[in-house]
């Protein structure tokens, strides 16, 4: 393969930056900005509204139950995680 090849593959892969940094679950609930500004864009979709309604009921003292949440990346985990931490702290 020559050296003319690399640009050729950079014009076609392109990234998300949405997608591209770790999630810091602790910094986003502490930064006050960064939680508002988070929580006002998420829309849950299905599968994350039945969750959240699993997981909230864990509040009920019967519920022993632990949870763990699973999917493909980029599919809104944090964003869940966060708006449940939010509801837990108030």
């Amino acid at each position: 393969m020559s050296a003319d090849a690399s640009p050729q593959i950079a014009k076609l892969i392109s990234t998300n930056p949405g997608y591209s940094a770790q999630v810091d679950l602790n910094l986003w609930f502490r930064n006050s900005a960064q939680n508002l500004a988070t929580m006002r864009r998420y829309k849950p979709i299905a599968s994350h509204r039945k969750a959240f309604e699993q997981i909230a009921g864990a509040l009920d003292s019967k519920d022993k139950r632990v949870y763990l949440i699973t999917g493909n990346y980029g599919t809104g985990k944090s964003q869940l995680c966060l708006m449940l931490a939010n509801y837990f702290a108030y």
